[in-house]
């Protein structure tokens, strides 16, 4: 529970900046539980409004603020206690994959053509089985989701679909200096009229707070330190269910252990013993605020690739202000005493020290 705020209930803590996004998601579910059959819920039991008065609500909320205002706390908290069992909760990168690649195995199949009719077709087959559909960390970098969205979104809503956002920015900054960003404006005209947008303001950032609270650097290797970063991985995620994340960088797989909200769980091995190099990390850092990493050892001579692997992340994260919190067989000044590049390791040394601060934790990310 988080201190110095208002308290609504035994459930949640909200200060009163989050207090308006809840009231704004309450309106939403009263206007799903009037139109759903059977026994009426009303979200957390706490805002008693006059559902018969809800008249046109716009289709969904976009939610946008900085990172750590809790805004997917607040949407998991109504998507739980939404009043309809044809929801769905997706990270829109995930989202956006399915839908490429469900379109594009139809079309070599020669089921279907592509354009904007494949986009309805698809956006009708998700409708059958989903009346709310809510994505969390919608960031939209890639020209061929820009491309789409605007006639993929159009179609969901007018196909009934009730659409949840939570983004870091807000509308007009989607995909900004994106290439053929002309063609994504109607994308965020779409989103400006059918959603309601919803700031999400004020300056504590919670996911700040408990990594600066918490110890980031765990040793020895034990059970019990492992236990600990599944319980960071878990508070961080905000208790999304986590996944196994394949990323392609250049033509080549990359494989994260767990992932989920901007926060990737993963082991020295994933990362470190493989043949990476410093632009895969500079690809995969641009998806994670924070890395907590399992398992790095004592490295001698005989690891000197692992070790200057190992250096060339943590210089990408330290340059990109990644969260880092591992669990290592050692401290940081033994991790590498011997062996050709120990010298140069003291600045790696230097810099997992720094990235324990508080001031290293309450910098933002730059992906």
């Amino acid at each position: 529970m988080y201190r110095n705020e208002k308290s609504i209930d035994k459930k949640l803590i909200l200060d009163d900046e989050q207090r308006t996004v809840f009231e704004r998601l309450q309106k939403l579910n009263d206007h799903l539980n009037v139109n759903q059959p059977g026994p009426k819920f009303n979200f957390f039991n706490i805002f008693r409004s006059n559902v018969s008065n809800v008249k046109d609500p716009p289709r969904g909320i976009y939610i946008f603020g900085g990172v750590g205002r809790g805004k997917t706390k607040l949407m998991n908290e109504f998507f739980e206690q939404a009043p309809i069992v044809e929801k769905r909760r997706v990270h829109y990168h995930h989202f956006m994959a399915n839908l490429h690649n469900s379109i594009n195995r139809k079309i070599v199949r020669g089921e279907q053509t592509g354009g904007d009719d494949a986009l309805v077709r698809f956006a009708k087959h998700q409708a059958v089985h989903i009346r709310l559909l809510c994505f969390d960390d919608f960031q939209v970098s890639d020209i061929g989701d820009a491309m789409v969205l605007g006639p993929l979104f159009k179609a969901l809503i007018e196909a009934g679909v009730f659409i949840v956002i939570t983004s870091n920015r807000d509308p007009d900054s989607l995909y900004k200096n994106g290439i053929n960003r002309e063609r994504f404006v109607p994308f965020i005209n779409l989103i400006k009229k059918r959603l309601e947008i919803v700031k999400l303001g004020g300056d504590i950032d919670y996911r700040t707070k408990f990594i600066a609270s918490s110890e980031v650097y765990y040793t020895p290797l034990t059970a019990i330190v492992a236990k600990q970063l599944e319980n960071i991985f878990y508070r961080l995620s905000d208790g999304m269910g986590s996944r196994e994340n394949v990323f392609l960088v250049k033509g080549r797989t990359i494989e994260i252990d767990q992932t989920a909200h901007g926060v990737a769980m993963t082991t020295f091995n994933s990362l470190c013993a493989k043949n990476l190099s410093v632009n895969d990390y500079i690809a995969l850092q641009a998806s994670f605020h924070t890395l907590i990493m399992c398992g790095i050892p004592r490295m001698g001579r005989d690891q000197l690739n692992e070790a200057k692997r190992f250096v060339g992340l943590i210089d990408v994260l330290y340059e990109h202000r990644v969260n880092f919190i591992c669990s290592a067989e050692v401290r940081p000044e033994n991790l590498y005493r011997q062996g050709d590049g120990s010298f140069e390791f003291a600045r790696t040394v230097s810099r997992l020290k720094e990235m324990q601060s508080k001031e290293y934790i309450s910098e933002a990310h730059r992906p």
